[in-house]
């Protein structure tokens, strides 16, 4: 019923007039919205909108975690802070078969014995790389130490 109601709001010419609210849920912000002129009612509603505030960031690729296929399972990945790489995480997610197979690709002939970070990281199931490319991420929270729920969206030359 509700994805019936937002296909007909996307076709007419008039669209609704919607207004929205920001808040925190937990520690990601979210982003709710509704017809103008909708009264709040409890419970669930069709004419509600929730959206997740989805964050972007290019990080530097320090190494990447081999899958069999010849693609790649997860980027390693740092933060350029001045002249030092700071370890940021991993993204896992967002990889096709093909573009898995292309990141590996770009990536193979990089190869390094130790990750090129101001502090070494033992990750025994990981191939390091030199830090020439930038991934292209989208996360809902930068916890400082780690993204929580990073997708793959792109893959640059630095």
């Amino acid at each position: 019923m509700r994805q019936a109601t937002f296909k007909s709001w996307s076709a007419s010419k008039a669209r609704p007039a919607l207004k929205s609210t920001v808040v925190p849920a937990g520690s990601v912000w979210r982003e709710s919205s509704q017809l103008m002129d909708g009264p709040y009612i409890s419970g669930d509603r069709i004419d509600w909108v929730k959206v997740k505030c989805v964050q972007r960031a290019h990080l530097v690729v320090v190494g990447y975690v081999p899958q069999s296929g010849g693609t790649v399972a997860a980027l390693r990945l740092a933060r350029q802070q001045g002249s030092e790489l700071v370890y940021a995480g991993k993204v896992g997610t967002g990889f096709s078969a093909k573009s898995g197979a292309e990141v590996r690709k770009k990536l193979e002939p990089l190869m390094r014995k130790a990750a090129a970070l101001s502090k070494p990281l033992k990750k025994t199931d990981t191939v390091w790389v030199e830090p020439r490319f930038e991934a292209d991420v989208g996360f809902l929270e930068d916890t400082g130490d780690a993204l929580r729920h990073p997708s793959f969206k792109g893959l640059k030359e630095r």
